[in-house]
């Protein structure tokens, strides 16, 4: 028995310093590395799935305990050899912490992928600083740098321009629309909304009062909304099966209310085009109604249109149409007399006339680059647009001493 354990012992010998023939490898998978190494040396390697990682190394002609030495140090697991099996076990070291900061990536989405590569680690993500804290070995926060580094890249963006033009219908109908309709799917809801590129856009503007010109800038694929206007409360009743009613309030926007979802595309030339999904709205309120005895509520009316346009980028889509009517109450007379109580009203008129007025909007979509730079067809267009300009959204943390831990893991 003693002679045959002697025995074991030295083949064990044999086979742990027997040479391995020299091989590189570069980006090799771990786990079946070592499994190459066991079997070259005639083992069977038992490797958990705890020890995963890439290899990049250079491997010279040494004995196999020296080249799994060097192999189990950089990427912290222990190795022996047992019963003509090479066995892999993680080792037992203290979990590190490294905070990372995510400039554009959702938050949530990068936590769930880190999950779902490395589900031993511990994430945290904290939205009010734009950063994820990853607690793990080494080599998981090496893989959480570098996943979320494929992952935080900008998102291309649209500047959407938009002037919202009020000008008299009866000025409109004069002026005219010229229309050309664009190769563009109309959507629209209401088909007294007219749609064109291109108009007089100088007679409509100079006859007309500018609203308001508000720019944008969103996400490709987002809505931005504009409203111009105010929130109304609105009492809300329901009533239920026991014959019971409760009253809310409500607030509702009235005024004019405008939302575009661009979404970029891209020719088979670099050109790009935008297609936008616009939805304009105009509301106002008509009149107050009185409901359970005294109370009042604003009646509210609206016309909205609904489209989608794909223009190039920098080209103007103009949208009219929506036809705003207001009730215009005036009180004229002598002045001093038509104030006299009693007789004051023999001196004074009071007249009631209904105004209709046309209100436009001029949209110009602008796609970015990702340094906040007009891409723009036209280059003369493009130098007269505004400048955006991309401002730091995030700060650097200091280096720390978890950054010399994991400087030399290979992932």
């Amino acid at each position: 028995m003693k002679k045959l354990l002697i025995y074991v012992c030295a083949i064990c010998l044999m086979i742990i310093t027997a040479p391995v023939h020299a091989a590189e490898y570069k980006g090799a998978d771990l786990p079946k590395t070592i499994h190459t190494l066991a079997k070259n040396a005639g083992l069977y390697a038992i490797v958990p799935d705890e020890i995963q990682g890439k290899i990049n190394m250079t491997i010279p002609d040494t004995s196999l305990e020296e080249i799994m030495d060097k192999i189990s140090q950089s990427y912290d697991f222990n190795w022996k050899i047992e019963d003509g099996y090479l066995i892999v076990s993680p080792a037992k070291i203290n979990s590190l912490s490294k905070t990372i900061n995510v400039r554009y990536a959702n938050l949530s989405l990068v936590k769930t992928a880190l999950q779902a590569y490395m589900p031993e680690a511990n994430i945290t993500i904290h939205p009010e600083y734009s950063t994820v804290t990853v607690d793990g070995t080494p080599w998981q926060i090496k893989k959480a740098q570098k996943t979320i580094s494929e992952l935080d890249i900008p998102t291309q963006r649209v500047l959407i321009m938009t002037q919202m033009v009020e000008i008299s219908k009866s000025d409109s109908e004069k002026l005219g629309f010229n229309h050309v309709w664009g190769n563009y799917s109309n959507t629209s809801e209401n088909k007294n909304i007219s749609y064109a590129t291109t108009l007089n856009a100088e007679s409509i503007i100079s006859r007309g009062k500018i609203i308001a010109k508000p720019f944008t800038i969103t996400e490709n694929g987002k809505t931005a909304e504009i409203l111009i206007g105010e929130e109304v409360p609105v009492i809300k009743t329901d009533s239920f099966s026991d014959g019971s009613r409760s009253s809310s309030v409500e607030f509702k926007p009235v005024g004019v209310n405008f939302k575009a979802t661009p979404r970029i595309n891209i020719d088979d030339d670099g050109a790009h085009f935008v297609t936008v999904d616009l939805k304009p709205e105009i509301s106002s309120i008509t009149k107050w109604v009185e409901y359970n005895g005294g109370s009042k509520a604003p009646q509210i009316g609206t016309r909205k249109a609904e489209t989608t346009v794909r223009v190039d980028s920098g080209e103007t889509i103009v949208i009219g149409g929506l036809i705003k009517t207001e009730d215009i109450k005036s009180l004229s007379g002598i002045p001093i007399l038509k104030d006299l109580p009693i007789l004051g009203a023999l001196f004074r008129s009071k007249d009631k006339n209904k105004s209709e007025s046309e209100v436009m909007f001029f949209v110009t979509p602008y796609v970015l680059d990702k340094n906040g730079k007009i891409i723009k067809k036209n280059k003369e267009s493009q130098e007269k647009a505004p400048t955006v300009t991309e401002q730091s959204l995030s700060t650097e943390l200091p280096v720390n001493d978890v950054d010399a831990q994991i400087s030399s893991v290979e992932i």
